[in-house]
């Protein structure tokens, strides 16, 4: 057993990981191409699941996708905390070209490619190898593979330490709950960057209301989840690594000053100083500790965060606007009591199923959203040119169709509209044709492929994909992956008014690898009064659930209830479904 799996507690998340590992060296290695999709598939299959491995080892329980196979590894981790195969592949591989497959544009093929001719096995060896220029001698490696590799590993050493939002949460959640059990009277607020949900976290910061720092500090004594690798440690502060390398800070403060150290660690700094500034023309003086009138020794009494704003005029503004972006705008802080919030949802769209690269079935998806209190789903797979999606053929598709009829007298809490996400091909047209588009509720038209066309083609091929008469939503407008793939380049600001004039929607992906369009696009989508449909993009049960981190962004881009596609009745949404193609 390798002894960085020796350290991890036994658990579904660590065999998860191992089996991503396998599917890696697999891959690596050119084992049977079926052979490392089953890996993969059981590792998707588990993430997906609630059920516990022991239940699965023991036949308590079975998992779609988690056959005989699986389920002796899974006997054998719960044995041993280990896995044979994956010991036996990193004999013949260094552990360290997992690291290699993080760098963006860096696949497979070359990766064996650079490790079998210069035994490039590390970042840092890749990067003296494109310095050498010692990639020109190797078969597919030019200047210009060169140059996009060195580009692609400075984002990865930036991106070093940084997590999305749902690790941030889940290494919230692991403080909370540890604090919890120690000491139950001190009370943890999450700060910073995770309170703001940015959709990319650099540290996580959190605020402990204590009477006594010393008692916090003396919980912590003993090994704690997450602040195990602690970097710093001073008189108010703990600062330590989690997950991923994440820095997370843990800072002590008292009942009388914690509602301006609240508002000074949520930040942004930009936001922070233009509230000192008004506070400061307001005849107020303001630190972490306190705020003070000028000439007055004893700081002003505050009881929240809503009184340090009533004092320069301001209603309260949510943590996740405070960006200074557009919160200080008129508009926007008149809107303040209608910004779009978890409850204002009412259906998912874009919902991937198992006719295309989805986990769960069809019934399944739909039963799901029906639990979750959802008034509509609209189910919307992969068009036929995302081969590799197993997108759908027409056949296919009209299969689908078929059940989906059937199953609206199964399910009738809940309207099951029938789309497509199709492809936006490289000259701007979709999949099918009119007479298949005239049977489906909706399409979404997205860019899969051909990323590396310049600014103005890539604009013009979206633009023309917008326009035609039945495309309902433009998907994921800029393709990135959010500490993976850079957005492509493309005029977001005139697709997005072209969208609005054309009275369609666009997607604000709520994947949390993708959160896309991006929250600083906020002027222009409030200005264009475009219609943005927070989306899913659920490719099983559980990414139903990923709509709370689109309403973040939302909330961030000061979006209001109006603006949602999906904060609609289904009514409305079918109403204005039928608009298009008309």
């Amino acid at each position: 057993m390798q002894e960085e799996d020796k350290k991890k507690p036994l658990s579904k998340e660590a065999f998860v990981a191992m089996l991503e590992k396998v599917a890696f060296f697999l891959e690596l290695e050119g084992a049977d191409p079926f052979r490392v999709r089953a890996y993969e598939e059981a590792k998707r299959a588990l993430q997906a699941s609630e059920v516990d491995i022991g239940d699965i080892a023991q036949d308590k329980a079975k998992v779609k996708g988690i056959g005989k196979h699986i389920q002796e590894l899974i006997r054998e981790y719960l044995a041993t905390g280990g896995l044979g195969l994956l010991e036996q592949l990193t004999q013949k591989y260094p552990v360290s070209l997992l690291e290699l497959g993080k760098i963006p544009g860096l696949g497979i093929k070359k990766i064996k490619a650079l490790y079998d001719a210069l035994k490039v096995s590390t970042p840092e060896e890749l990067r003296y190898a494109i310095e050498e220029n010692r990639l020109l001698g190797l078969e597919g490696f030019g200047i210009k593979t060169q140059e996009t590799l060195l580009k692609h590993l400075f984002l990865y050493e930036e991106r070093l330490g940084a997590v999305l939002l749902p690790t941030g949460d889940a290494i919230w959640k692991t403080l909370q709950d540890g604090l919890q059990e120690r000491l139950p009277e001190v009370r943890l607020f999450p700060a910073g960057e995770l309170r703001r949900r940015c959709p990319v976290l650099a540290g996580i910061d959190c605020l402990a209301v204590a009477s006594d720092p010393a008692l916090l500090w003396k919980a912590l004594d003993e090994p704690f989840p997450i602040l195990n690798d602690v970097v710093k440690q001073a008189d108010e502060a703990i600062v330590g690594k989690g997950d991923g390398g994440v820095r997370v800070a843990l800072t002590s403060v008292s009942a009388r000053s914690f509602p301006t150290r609240y508002f000074f660690t949520t930040g942004s700094s930009s936001h922070v100083e233009e509230i000192t500034r008004r506070l400061g023309a307001g005849g107020y003086s303001m630190a972490p500790e306190g705020i003070h009138t000028h000439g007055e020794e004893k700081p002003v009494e505050l009881r929240s965060e809503e009184e340090i704003y009533a004092l320069v005029g301001l209603p309260w503004i949510p943590p996740e606007l405070r960006e200074g972006l557009v919160e200080f705008d008129p508009a926007v802080l008149k809107n303040l009591p209608d910004l779009v919030s978890q409850s204002d949802i009412q259906g998912a769209l874009h919902v991937h199923t198992r006719f295309s690269d989805g986990m769960d079935e069809l019934e399944a998806m739909i039963a799901h959203a029906r639990s979750l209190g959802l008034a509509y789903i609209g189910i919307s797979d992969h068009s036929k040119s995302a081969y590799y999606a197993g997108g759908l053929t027409q056949e296919k598709l009209f299969e689908q169709k078929k059940q989906i009829e059937g199953l609206r007298e199964d399910f009738p809490e809940i309207r099951i509209f029938h789309g497509i996400e199709s492809d936006i091909l490289p000259d701007g047209s979709i999949d099918y044709d009119e007479a298949v588009w005239k049977q489906l509720d909706f399409i979404i038209a997205s860019v899969h492929s051909h990323f590396q066309m310049d600014k103005t083609a890539m604009t013009e091929r979206v633009l023309k994909a917008i326009r035609n008469p039945y495309v309902t939503i433009l998907g994921h407008p800029t393709g990135r992956l959010l500490l993976a793939r850079e957005p492509y380049a493309i005029d977001l600001e005139a697709v997005i008014q072209e969208i609005a004039r054309l009275g369609k929607a666009i997607e604000l992906n709520a994947h949390p690898q993708r959160l896309d369009v991006d929250y600083r696009c906020a002027t222009t989508l409030l200005a264009s009064g475009v219609f943005v449909s927070i989306n899913p993009d659920a490719h099983q049960r559980s990414g139903l659930t990923d709509i709370r981190y689109g309403v973040d962004v939302a909330r961030k881009a000061g979006l209001p209830k109006a603006h949602i596609l999906n904060a609609l009745t289904a009514c409305e949404v079918g109403e204005f479904f039928m608009r298009q193609g008309l």
